[in-house]
């Protein structure tokens, strides 16, 4: 049986499998493993996620992520220089979270399957909640997408009101000229 990362040579042309990439994202997403960070949400639970996965999507993130790195830095420069440079000191604090304190577990989820996948599913219901999260990351993409959907939501709206009613008032005025057929049938 032949690996699924083998490469084949056939008749001067280069045979490459196709990526697992898309799989192992996937994989990464749906699965605690390597999980690295954990996001808690207003709502008091906690979403798993990959600190290099989310810090390159999102810079706002990758901020959070180096300003807490920093102040456990300065944590820990102050413990050595109180206890000295070759005291055995206990971990002070976490590098694996950050609050999203703004947001619940649902919105929180959508946030980072979309800076996994670049693409997510969400319920109309949520749409302005996300909308809120996207703006309070600085997620620009998601965010205008997000707000024209709303204003596609509007004016499909508009255009079936104004179908409806257009069909309607033809409907009228079909009957009117009935009516009207009818009324001039009974004068004369």
């Amino acid at each position: 049986k032949k690996s699924a990362f083998a490469i084949s040579v056939e008749h001067d042309s280069v045979r490459i499998p196709m990526s697992t990439f898309g799989a192992d994202i996937n994989f990464l997403l749906t699965s605690r493993s390597f999980s690295d960070l954990r996001i808690h949400c207003r709502d008091r639970k906690v979403v798993h996620a990959h600190r290099a996965i989310l810090g390159a999507a999102c810079p706002r993130i990758r901020a959070m992520i180096l300003e807490q790195a920093a102040v456990v830095a300065s944590i820990d420069e102050a413990s050595h220089s109180q206890f000295g440079e070759d005291a055995l000191l206990p971990m002070t604090t976490d590098l694996d979270w950050v609050e999203f304190p703004w947001a619940t577990f649902p919105v929180v989820r959508c946030i980072v399957e979309y800076l996994y996948r670049f693409s997510v599913r969400i319920q109309t219901s949520m749409r302005d909640m996300l909308l809120e999260a996207a703006l309070a990351l600085d997620l620009v993409l998601l965010t205008v997408v997000l707000f024209f959907s709303n204003i596609i939501v509007i004016v499909f709206f508009i255009v079936f009101m104004l179908a409806f009613s257009i069909v309607r008032i033809g409907k009228v005025v079909q009957e009117s000229r009935q009516l009207k057929l009818e009324i001039h049938a009974l004068i004369t």
